[in-house]
């Protein structure tokens, strides 16, 4: 039989062609369901509790979640705890920053393990399978780096890349571990920064003290109304537990607490302008000053 060697020349080509290609896919298809399988239903549905541990030279921390509990904290010193509703911050005292305590926010919705839109800032790249796991490659798109460091908190310098690695459990697609590298268009590596998974996980220490905040006895409320009968109206709901202090931090341009909707009597001394300790229950007012 004669060979056209033209056309089998054609087919290898093609065939060198499309097998990248057909691993990109692969690749991204498997980055896909990483997610699915890494969402917080997912997650909840094979474990009673999940801790989420970041670690870089430039931000450490934690996530811990229960079905209704959440719990994190930035580098040990600032942290926050979710309950049935209620909350507490700590940054060396007890407060409530009162542009997040709106009740209509909903931290239990947040993702534990990836932010849902720096992820898709990502296109898979490689996939390799290793016995029961498998190594999944990603790199952020060029136009996205920026952003994606700025979410970061950290200064872009024109032609940084952004690329991760995550091990993967092979049957569940489980995150064990990831690696995020920020190198510089030569190559130089400028940060890293690992992210671990661990499933049915006991809440760290740190956390376990707000934890038991949010489920003690005495619970107080004090409700902060700003601007109190305009049209910008809005309520926020703040805890603490009897006998103790919570400082309220005033979102910008307000400055004092009010005991009365018309905002004439002043509450506490007023030397702290925006950020006022509350001791007692019920209901202050601000407004714009």
């Amino acid at each position: 039989m004669k060979v056209n060697k033209r056309l089998g020349l054609v087919v290898v080509i093609l065939c060198l062609t499309l097998l990248p290609l057909m691993a990109s896919g692969v690749a991204e298809a498997t980055k896909q369901k990483m997610l699915a399988a890494n969402s917080n239903e997912s997650l909840l549905q094979k474990s009673d509790s999940i801790l989420s541990v970041h670690e870089s030279d430039y931000n450490n921390f934690i996530i811990y979640r229960t079905k209704d509990f959440r719990g994190h904290t930035n580098d040990g010193m600032y942290y926050e705890g979710y309950l049935n509703g209620r909350f507490y911050c700590y940054y060396g005292v007890y407060f409530a920053a009162m542009p997040c305590y709106d009740m209509g926010f909903n931290p239990l919705e947040d993702n534990i393990v990836f932010n849902e839109v720096l992820t898709s800032y990502e296109t898979a790249t490689e996939m390799k399978i290793n016995g029961n796991q498998i190594l999944l490659k990603t790199s952020v798109a060029p136009d996205k780096v920026q952003e994606t460091l700025e979410c970061f908190g950290l200064e872009y310098v024109e032609g940084d890349c952004i690329s991760n690695s995550y091990v993967l459990d092979a049957e569940s697609l489980l995150l064990q571990e990831c690696t995020t590298i920020i190198s510089r268009a030569d190559g130089t590596v400028v940060s890293r920064a690992k992210q671990t998974l661990t499933l049915d996980a006991e809440k760290p220490e740190i956390i376990e003290e707000i934890y038991n905040r949010l489920t003690a006895e005495n619970q107080q409320e004090v409700t902060i109304v700003l601007d109190p009968g305009t049209e910008i109206e809005e309520t926020f709901t703040g805890y603490f537990i009897e006998g103790e202090d919570i400082d309220v931090y005033l979102p910008g341009g307000y400055m004092y607490l009010y005991t009365d909707a018309a905002c004439t009597d002043l509450y506490g001394e007023g030397e702290n302008s925006g950020i006022v300790t509350v001791n007692r229950a019920g209901t202050l007012y601000s407004k714009h000053e």
